[in-house]
């Protein structure tokens, strides 16, 4: 009896939460939220836990997180269409509930373990990657359905973009846990996804994933360099293949390639072409941010309000002509330009803040995972505006507050 009240305690449920939530993460966007409510319901049921909500207020970056959620509540006073404010304050939820759960987890032997947790996150991956590819074959060589094996029809759980991003934070834990755990069955695993997971990411050929993985692999070659006494030659043979690979893959993908062929026609006319010119998101980027610019520019002090956003870039598509950009009805494609549009320059400074003071601290304490992490996650904003999304943000607030944690630090 004793054994059993063991097995069934409210902090072995607790862990299956955190687990099911990663693992779900990359493969069931719906079912993951349902995880984090449980782990919410979990969280109250524990009095222990309400004692621990004053340890929040003892990290930087746990702060931040609360503050940024608060700023779209606070700034429904300004807003005009208030039903989109309300939906984007439910969305953005999880960046107020994710540290207060962080902390009263702690990731030691008896509750979680966080290298358990890293490895079910990398897994999810493993099986997203399996049944995407699975899925091209069968509708490719079974149906004979016109298919193939890059972007949308290799991405069968999320836009492709997002795929990305979570494969490459997956290969950085990935990394870390092969310099940390000596099975040899675990290693030989890692070292299978993460070759794999390369591949996976240039098949799935996002723009901001290809860069990142460089980026990646600028910061491990660095690491690495920094421990390790190798000479000189060694060091500019890596740097040179590294960026040589870079400039190839532009030239490879089809994605990279156009894209560069767009920018460098309209930098070559200075933006001056007619943007329905174009009808893809190459294009749509450029024009957007632009119309974005000057939404700023507009108001810069005190932003739109939190359920405005939208409403006011369509209104400045249809000033600049931006036909293609309003009939998709698309957002700023870069969480900066769209949270200074919300927020104005107070919000804009809280969002740089989240990435720049724990960044301080893992750069610091030489933290590879916080560190890749925030660099990773800050680059893949200048391209999409992830927090708009439950896929983006609930990833977002549950790694940025787990690992900000100051005893992961």
């Amino acid at each position: 009896m004793l054994k059993r009240k063991k097995i069934l305690s409210i902090p072995n449920f607790e862990l299956f939460m955190v687990l099911a939530l990663v693992f779900t993460l990359p493969l069931f966007k719906l079912l993951s939220t349902y995880f984090v409510a449980a782990w919410i319901i979990l969280f109250f049921l524990q009095k222990e836990n309400l004692h621990q909500i004053r340890n929040v207020f003892k990290n930087e970056g746990l702060i931040l997180s609360i503050i940024f959620f608060f700023i779209h509540l606070i700034w429904l006073i300004s807003t005009q269409n208030m039903k989109s404010g309300l939906f984007d304050i439910q969305v953005k939820l999880s960046l107020l509930v994710f540290p207060f759960l962080a902390t009263t987890v702690s990731f030691n032997k008896n509750q979680l373990n966080r290298n358990f947790v890293f490895l079910f996150f990398i897994f999810g991956n493993f099986i997203a990657q399996l049944v995407s590819i699975a899925n091209v074959l069968y509708e490719k060589y079974i149906l004979g359905n016109e298919v193939s094996f890059f972007y949308n029809d290799i991405s069968l759980f999320l836009h492709p973009s997002y795929s990305a991003l979570y494969i490459i934070i997956s290969i950085i834990l990935g990394i870390y846990l092969f310099t940390t755990i000596n099975r040899r069955l675990v290693k030989f695993f890692l070292i299978i996804y993460i070759l794999s997971s390369v591949i996976f990411v240039f098949l799935l050929s996002s723009k901001s994933g290809i860069l990142s993985l460089f980026v990646i692999m600028f910061i491990g070659i660095a690491l690495l360099f920094a421990k390790l006494n190798i000479k000189k030659w060694i060091k500019f043979t890596t740097i040179f293949t590294i960026c040589l690979l870079l400039v190839s893959s532009f030239f490879i993908n089809s994605r990279l390639k156009h894209s560069m062929s767009v920018l460098k026609e309209n930098i070559t006319n200075n933006f001056l072409l007619n943007p329905n010119k174009y009808s893809d998101s190459n294009a749509d980027r450029i024009y957007i941010w632009k119309s974005s610019i000057e939404l700023i520019e507009q108001n810069w002090l005190s932003g739109v309000g939190t359920g405005d956003v939208k409403d006011e870039l369509l209104n400045q598509y249809q000033k600049n002509n931006l036909t293609d950009a309003y009939n998709k009805k698309l957002n700023a494609h870069n969480q900066y330009l769209e949270t200074f549009i919300g927020f104005g320059l107070f919000g804009f400074l809280i969002l740089f803040s989240l990435f720049v003071i724990p960044l301080f601290y893992a750069i610091k304490k030489s933290n590879y995972v916080l560190t890749s992490f925030l660099i990773i996650v800050a680059f893949n904003f200048l391209f999409e505006s992830m927090l708009n999304t439950q896929a983006g943000v609930v990833f977002f607030a549950f790694f940025y507050n787990f690992l900000a944690k100051k005893e992961y630090l």
